[in-house]
């Protein structure tokens, strides 16, 4: 309870722009990635606050209590101090610096989303001011502010650039998150149609540039890209970009996977791996193009794209996978933990179409029927041996 009482002590202060030393921040940090009940309290703390035009009019005790469920700390008044004092525009200043965009110091895009965005259940729209809106809880939304307009209704986060009277709007990113065991799709401002996997992020920004349409992914995403021959569309990973002007492909290019995926399903596109031109490839229809992250070679297949984009009509599909490779693709959609107690069951493979409504349980039997390999549950942990048959 004491620790508790002193994060929103660090909280109070963050949003009166005090300076916080490196202990608080990280004591803060380790708050917010250590439950996601945190996330939620601070996210509610701040929606509370921010619902009324003018700070100074919020009862911050009734606040604190609907968020917590309890009496305030015991400093009131700095509660009552600061909340009075800073104006809207300011909180949300700070409150960008307190949630830690995925900038660093000097503007640049990081490699990593913000942790607070990291440890979230639910998709989660990060615009380019710093402010966070939870997608998946509202039937429907409307955003409409100097950074972006977009609606989000059914699933779906339809997007435009802010009307401005003809000023540019700023090139700064907006990122859009989901979590495990959920997809979300996104349309953007020029028509183009992207459905984001479970555990994947998104960057893009409220309006392209005159030259060009870029994003950043990563997970996978499956691409309808709205056709302009003068105007190409990029996807950009870690390890590749992926360059269009109208087509539909899928990209898959997970953190933490050996190989990067780009499977073409009509038109055509070149993929450019590290940033080398020189060693760039254009794809056909029905082609697979891989790069394996640690020798860096390159293999282009012929592939049924169908099984590629199963995942986008709930279906898992694999065509002689690992089951390592199998694995990977449950635990990003129904967060389970796994280990392979031998070599040789992770190299099993697995071919077959499974509904991901059937739920993690009935699936794990389904690959146990196959007599390749025997499957444990032991505190919460799916324990797979093969099954030697000779």
């Amino acid at each position: 309870m004491e620790k508790d009482e002193h994060i929103w002590e660090i909280i109070s202060a963050k949003f009166a722009g005090e300076e916080i030393d490196v202990q608080d921040e990280m004591m803060l940090e380790e708050w917010l990635n250590g439950d996601s009940d945190n996330l939620d309290a601070y996210l509610r703390f701040n929606n509370l606050v921010k619902s009324r035009k003018e700070l100074g009019n919020i009862d911050i005790d009734e606040a604190y209590r609907k968020v917590t469920g309890r009496l305030k700390p015991k400093r009131k008044s700095y509660f009552t101090i600061f909340v009075s004092t800073i104006s809207v525009a300011a909180a949300a200043v700070i409150l960008m610096l307190v949630l830690n965009p995925w900038q660093s110091d000097n503007g640049t895009e990081m490699n990593n989303p913000s942790p607070v965005i990291r440890t979230s259940e639910n998709v989660v729209l990060q615009m380019a001011d710093g402010n966070f809106v939870y997608l998946d809880s509202h039937d429907s939304l409307s955003i409409d502010n100097k950074i972006l307009s977009a609606y989000a209704h059914n699933g779906t986060l339809q997007c435009s650039a802010p009307k401005q009277s003809g000023k540019k709007v700023s090139s700064a990113q907006n990122y859009i998150k989901t979590p495990v065991g959920k997809d979300y799709k996104v349309v953007l401002g020029d028509g183009t149609i992207i459905q984001l996997n479970s555990d994947s992020y998104l960057s893009f920004p409220s309006e392209f540039e005159h030259n060009e349409r870029r994003v950043k992914l990563q997970g996978e995403a499956f691409f309808s890209v709205s056709k302009s021959a003068e105007w190409p569309f990029i996807v950009e990973t870690d390890n590749i970009a992926v360059r269009v002007t109208g087509t539909c492909f899928d990209v898959k290019a997970y953190e933490n996977d050996e190989n990067v995926y780009a499977t073409l399903v009509n038109g055509s596109v070149k993929v450019i791996p590290k940033g080398i031109e020189q060693l760039a490839v254009e794809l056909a229809p029905s082609e697979q193009y891989s790069l394996n992250t640690k020798n860096n070679k390159q293999y282009i297949s012929q592939v049924d794209p169908s099984i590629s984009i199963a995942w986008t009509r709930e279906v898992f599909a694999f065509r002689n996978q690992s089951l390592s490779e199998v694995m990977k693709d449950m635990s990003r959609w129904f967060n389970v933990k796994y280990r392979f107690m031998d070599n040789q069951a992770s190299n099993v493979r697995i071919s077959g179409n499974i509904e991901k409504n059937k739920g993690i349980d009935a699936i794990m039997d389904m690959i146990a029927n196959l007599n390749k390999v025997s499957i444990k549950v032991e505190n919460g942990e799916y324990k797979i041996s093969a099954i030697n048959t000779q």
